[in-house]
C-alpha cells in the first residue's frame, strides 16, 4: 500500500513549544510517510532554509510561519 500524509503545522526547536531541529522534522515526516508537510514556528522564519534545504533531498516541504499581532483601535 502507498501511503500519503499531511502535516501542515508542526513547531521546531525555535518555537517555544517545539523540541526538534527543522532537519530532524523532514527525517520524522519522510519516515512516516509524511508528503506534504509544514513547519509553523511562532514569529520566526529560522527553521525554513534548514528544512528546505533538508526538504529538497527528500522531496517535500511547504514553510510557514505564525506570526502574532496586535490591534489597536
Amino acid at each position: 500500500m502507498n501511503k500519503s500524509y499531511i502535516d501542515l503545522h508542526m513547531h521546531s526547536l525555535y518555537s517555544d513549544d517545539g523540541e526538534f531541529t527543522p532537519t530532524r522534522l523532514v527525517e520524522m515526516c519522510h519516515e512516516a510517510w509524511v508528503k506534504i508537510m509544514a513547519i509553523a514556528d511562532h514569529n520566526w522564519v529560522k527553521a525554513i532554509d534548514e528544512a528546505k534545504k533538508k526538504a529538497e533531498e527528500l522531496k517535500k516541504e511547504n514553510p510557514h510561519t505564525e506570526i502574532s499581532i496586535e490591534v489597536l483601535i
